[in-house]
């Protein structure tokens, strides 16, 4: 009777025991948009870009002062001066975070693929950034605009090195809005900058063949260049272009060497 006593003794303690260990198990938890799974690569996360510090603070370009600048973005300043910009239209979209091309998350997180670049321009180097926030619609990653006059402008932002081997600037800026808005952003850029420094057109087609006249606003300074047009990459679409006028060339010229090392393969 005894060990029947210590037997039946052993085995409650051990059904305590088990009980006790899976609820100490650990269970695995339902991972929303926002968090990255454990199987993820861990570049695939965001990590918000807290070095340098954000600031309100104007910046600007130590070699090219008299660079245009949209919103608070100066053609010329380093990569590094950009990620201390804070986004001036967070009140629009919470919490903004800019993600370049050359980061993996970039590659490895399929909702921010709109910070990659492709073709010849990655070739030759160049780095493209776009903007994203956490959107509580979509559960996810969406991407960021530019207000352009009261427009929530698609925006892009491309850099690259004046020379090799130095810190890549930002050389060229991409907008886009709806193509009816054309002459009333025209009209706040005349309010804004006076007169353009040039005007002409140019003839462009669809994929039908119809022709249709592309207006084109100039202003151009002794180092930078804005262009304004009425059809961008579609005729549904308006282009506005910034772009720092001496690092564009350097990407022509770079460009250039591309094309002649494809000649060698005809």
């Amino acid at each position: 009777m005894r060990q029947y006593i210590v037997l039946l003794a052993v085995l409650l303690l051990g059904c305590a025991q088990q009980q006790s260990a899976q609820q100490n198990t650990w269970k695995p938890v339902t991972v929303t948009q926002q968090q990255a799974p454990e199987s993820k690569p861990p570049s695939a996360t965001f990590t918000p870009d807290t070095t340098p510090p954000i600031s309100d603070a104007p910046v600007t370009s130590s070699k090219w002062p008299s660079a245009f600048k949209r919103r608070s973005y100066q053609l010329g300043i380093t990569i590094s001066q950009f990620k201390t910009i804070r986004h001036p239209d967070a009140n629009v979209w919470p919490n903004p975070f800019p993600v370049f091309s050359n980061e993996a998350r970039a590659t490895n997180n399929t909702r921010l693929h709109d910070a990659m670049i492709y073709g010849d321009w990655a070739k030759a180097g160049v780095i493209k950034c776009h903007y994203f926030y956490n959107d509580k619609y979509t559960a996810g990653y969406s991407g960021v605009g530019l207000m352009l006059g009261d427009i929530g402008s698609v925006t892009n932002f491309y850099f690259l090195p004046e020379n090799e081997g130095k810190e890549p600037v930002l050389f060229f800026i991409e907008s886009g809005g709806p193509t009816e808005e054309f002459g009333q952003t025209v009209k706040l850029y005349r309010q804004a900058m006076g007169e353009p420094t040039r005007i002409y057109s140019e003839p462009v087609q669809n994929k039908l063949g119809a022709t249709f006249t592309n207006e084109i606003i100039i202003y151009q300074n002794d180092v930078s260049m804005i262009r304004i047009s009425r059809f961008g990459d579609t005729l549904r679409v308006l282009k506005v272009e910034y772009i720092l006028l001496p690092v564009m060339e350097q990407l022509s010229q770079r460009l250039g060497s591309l094309d002649q090392e494809k000649s060698r393969n005809l």
